[in-house]
Parts: C-alpha cells; sequence; structure tokens
C-alpha cells in the first residue's frame, strides 16, 4: 500500500496545486483586466443612476401635472354649477315672464272693453296692418303720442 499511498498523496498535491494555480490565474485576470470591467461596471451604474433620477424628474413632473389637471377639474366643476345655477335663474325668470305675459294679454282684452277712444278701432286696424305710429297720427290727424298711448292702454304698445 504504500505505492498506492504515495500515488494518492501526489495526486492530492497536484490536484492541490492546479486549484491554487487556477485560482492564481483567475486573479491574475481580473487584476489585470485594464480597468475595462471596472469602466463598463461604472458605465452600467452611472446609466442606472441617471435612470433613477430621470423617473424621479418624471415623477415629479406627473404629480404636478395631476395638481394641474385637479385644479382645472375643479374649476369645470365650478362653471357647471355657474351654468346649472343660471338656467335655474333663467327658467324661473321664463315662467314669471310667461305668467305675466298670460295675465298681460287678459289686462289688455279687459282694457281693449274698457277703452273708449273715438279713433280705437281706426288706430289698431292701421297698427295691425304695420303702418308707423307717425304715419297713423298723421292719417287720423292726432298727435304721436295719442296713437301710442293708445296702443299702450290696449296693450299693442
Amino acid at each position: 500500500m504504500d505505492g498506492y499511498l504515495i500515488i494518492t498523496l501526489t495526486a492530492v498535491v497536484i490536484g492541490v496545486a492546479v486549484v491554487i494555480i487556477t485560482l492564481a490565474s483567475i486573479g491574475r485576470i481580473v487584476n489585470k483586466s485594464d480597468g475595462r470591467g471596472d469602466a463598463a461596471l461604472k458605465a452600467v451604474e452611472d446609466s442606472i443612476k441617471e435612470a433613477d433620477e430621470a423617473a424621479e424628474e418624471l415623477n415629479k413632473l406627473a404629480g404636478s401635472v395631476l395638481n394641474e389637471l385637479d385644479k382645472k377639474y375643479q374649476e369645470v366643476l365650478f362653471l357647471y354649477d355657474l351654468i346649472d345655477e343660471k338656467k335655474r335663474e333663467l327658467a324661473a325668470q321664463y315662467k314669471n315672464q310667461n305668467v305675466r305675459q298670460s295675465a298681460g294679454v287678459a289686462d289688455a282684452t279687459k282694457r281693449n272693453k274698457t277703452i273708449s277712444h273715438p279713433k280705437k278701432q281706426e288706430i289698431l286696424e292701421m297698427h295691425n296692418r304695420h303702418t308707423p305710429v307717425a304715419d297713423i297720427a298723421k292719417a287720423l290727424d292726432i298727435g304721436q303720442g295719442e296713437v301710442s298711448l293708445v296702443l299702450g292702454l290696449i296693450g299693442r304698445g
């Protein structure tokens, strides 16, 4: 067994030597990379750092854009509320105006019956033919104010 032991020890020593030489060679290769590996690693790290900074800037920009959009949205909602309020006011005014006009028509009908002017019928007929007040006054030999008054009292002025 002495021969077998010597061969085994020799194989172990050679194996250990090969491992040590291999590790030393790898260490020299890494150290002798002329800085190219380090430079590439540095470039990648710089790129990652720039990408992080750009992402942070985009995040800030997105936040400010969202804030502006929210402000504009609030302004639009406010304007819609104003429009709705004006719409309700106009609807109420229109309703009141229609009520007053229908009451005015009833009043005019009453006035037509109660006003007695000697030339009332002639004034109405000429007014219905779209004759100007000045021409009615001249044709009937009365004042323009009188014609306007009669038309106003019967609801046509």
